[in-house]
């Protein structure tokens, strides 16, 4: 299981985790790990190896962190970056190679413009391999008559190249090699066998482009392995094997070394054995006589002196000393029967025939023994956590228990939390507790937020996709305000109050300036003509000329003012009464001018 561990950027470290798991889900640690880094062409199909080497060794565990270091740009190639990982491990009861890959992009460094400097020399471009791929197997698992299928960065011409397989012992041995009508594809081939699960080295050299006549900076060399022989692979049948046979016996026939079988033996067999025939009268060992090879026929012809006896007692019977055996045995034993007896204490007790007798046919025995029940000592092995209840048998009581714990506790264990909240760890499927735990926090917080409001209200600010928090916000608040509303209102068309509100595009007033127009004066005054009591009233005219009358003939009356509200006048109030809108005033000695 690979996982990317980071968002990598130009010229940071890449952090890879790696994990081995089995089929059922525990961690193994596998006794190879290799890696490779790539990175994709511009040409949107092919890859060019990293750091110009195809495999590097990781020192294996069940958990690996994989770190690359100053992650760059390479010319020639995208952003675009590949790990692809090569393991061996001992799974599910065989041996296998393993392998997985995760591709990802780096960011680029944001762009920081530089002081003009001179432009640097054009980079030496050198043929270079960037991959090495089997016809058959894997290079952890190679057939022991390879074919290598080699990708080169350049078209390039093998005139004067070199493919050689170097042994762990130094010794070298040259290889065919040829290439295919692209010039970028070579095949590195041999005519002679490897040894089963041994290292290797591939050395190529003295490649030239076809192109400009690029060639290479340094031989290029992978290690490779070839495959077990138990592992599976092609046959290699030696045709045919001759072999004599002289003497008999098993004889067990190989084929010859790198061969896994023989397709047809041819076995020349000349055993000529010297035979004997032979006639004995007596036990004892038969063989042949010297210069014979054995015996083709044995005639036996013994009679020994047998002897019988009658034996009235339990022993050994051996005839006597004149004959060689028994020939017939009549026992006479005397046996007891009806024989009873009571046992009434714990303890051993023989019991044995009366007097005269050699056996019993019968025995009745009666076990009346009062007191506690027969101890018992047991043995207990604990595997897991838990209440565990040991029991005598049926019948016993337990003197000693002696338990064995061995609860499986799992050890480095390792876990990669990225969201808030609370996380269980568990022990695996086959443990039952965990020994220690190694806890990575990775929660995407997000950092340098910005947000400007232009209108007033309640705003919720979110991490964006994929953060779970957010470590800074500056909020920038641009509300815009109109800086003098102004308002004219008629006081001659008022009825009911004005509401004044922003100019549209604004959403309020730093001050509002209103002006009041047609507000008219008005005049008190007193109607003598009136009946039964003198009237008073207001109007708009500053002389009494229209006031002659009653209050509805002085023209115009301007009362919208005084609707409801009472006004004091000399101390007295005037009221709204009458038809249309006349004032009464209760005080017909006091005067009132304006």
């Amino acid at each position: 299981m690979i996982r990317l561990n980071n968002t990598p950027n130009e010229g940071s470290t890449v952090k890879v985790n790696l994990g081995f798991r089995d089929s059922a889900g525990q961690y193994y640690i596998p006794t190879k790990v290799q890696y490779t880094f790539l990175a994709l062409n511009n040409d949107k199909e092919t890859w060019s190896i990293v750091d110009d080497i195809y495999l590097k060794s990781l020192t294996p565990a069940s958990s690996v962190v994989l770190t690359i270091p100053n992650v760059k740009t390479v010319e020639g190639t995208t952003l675009q970056r590949k790990v692809m990982v090569y393991w061996d491990a001992f799974v599910d009861n065989e041996y296998n190679s393993f392998v997985d890959e995760i591709t990802f992009d780096i960011a680029p460094k944001p762009y920081v413009p530089d002081e003009p400097v001179n432009p640097p020399p054009e980079p030496t471009i050198y043929v270079k391999i960037n991959q090495v791929n089997m016809q058959i197997g894997t290079l952890t698992a190679v057939p022991l008559q390879p074919v290598f299928l080699i990708k080169t960065n350049l078209p390039v011409d093998i005139e004067n190249a070199v493919a050689q397989i170097i042994t762990q012992e130094g010794e070298i041995k040259d290889c065919i090699m040829t290439v295919d009508s692209t010039g970028a594809l070579l095949t590195v081939s041999t005519e002679y066998w490897l040894e089963y699960q041994t290292s290797y080295t591939l050395k190529i050299g003295g490649l030239v482009s076809t192109i400009n006549h690029y060639v290479m900076e340094n031989d290029f060399e992978c290690a490779f392995a070839t495959q077990s022989k138990d592992a599976p692979h092609e046959l290699v049948i030696q045709d045919s094997k001759t072999v004599s046979i002289t003497e008999n016996g098993s004889h067990t026939i190989l084929p010859d070394d790198s061969y896994d079988g023989v397709a047809e033996i041819i076995a020349n067999v000349n055993v000529q054995p010297n035979m004997q025939e032979k006639t004995v009268t007596e036990n004892g060992e038969v063989v042949p006589d010297t210069g014979y090879t054995g015996l083709s026929k044995v005639t036996v012809d013994v009679q020994p002196p047998l002897q019988e006896k009658t034996v009235t007692e339990n022993g050994e019977v051996t005839p006597d000393s004149e004959y060689y055996g028994l020939s017939k045995v009549d026992v006479e034993i005397p046996i007891e029967t009806g024989k009873t007896l009571t046992v009434n204490e714990n303890g051993t007790t023989t019991i044995s025939p009366e007097s005269g007798y050699a056996a019993m046919e019968d025995l009745e025995l009666t076990v009346a023994v009062p007191g506690p029940k027969p101890e018992q000592t047991k043995s207990v092995t604990i595997i897991e956590n838990g209440t565990t209840t040991v029991e005598p048998d049926e019948g016993k009581v337990l003197t000693s228990v002696e338990i064995n714990t061995e609860i499986p506790i799992e050890t480095g264990r390792t876990e990669t939390i990225t969201a808030n909240g609370t996380t269980l760890i568990e022990p695996g499927a086959i443990y039952s507790a965990m020994e220690d735990v190694e806890v990575t926090v990775a929660v995407p917080i997000e950092t340098e937020r910005t947000e400007t409001y232009e209108h007033n209200g309640t705003y919720t600010i979110s991490p964006s996709t994929g953060n779970v928090a957010i470590d800074e916000v500056e909020v920038t608040v641009d509300v815009p305000l109109e800086a003098n509303k102004t308002e004219t209102i008629s006081v001659e068309d008022y009825t009911a109050p004005v509401e004044i509100t922003p100019t549209t595009g604004n959403d309020g007033m730093e001050k509002a300036t209103i002006t009041l127009t047609n507000m008219t004066r008005l005049y008190v005054w007193k109607d003598p003509n009136a009946s039964p009591n003198p009237h008073y009233m207001y109007t708009i005219y500053p002389d009494t000329s229209k006031c002659n009358g009653h209050a509805y003939q002085c023209g115009t009356v301007k009362n919208a003012l005084l609707t409801d509200k009472p006004v004091l006048v000399n101390g007295d109030a005037l009221y709204v009464s009458g038809y249309p809108n006349s004032l009464y005033y209760r005080d017909p000695d006091s005067d009132i001018t304006h």
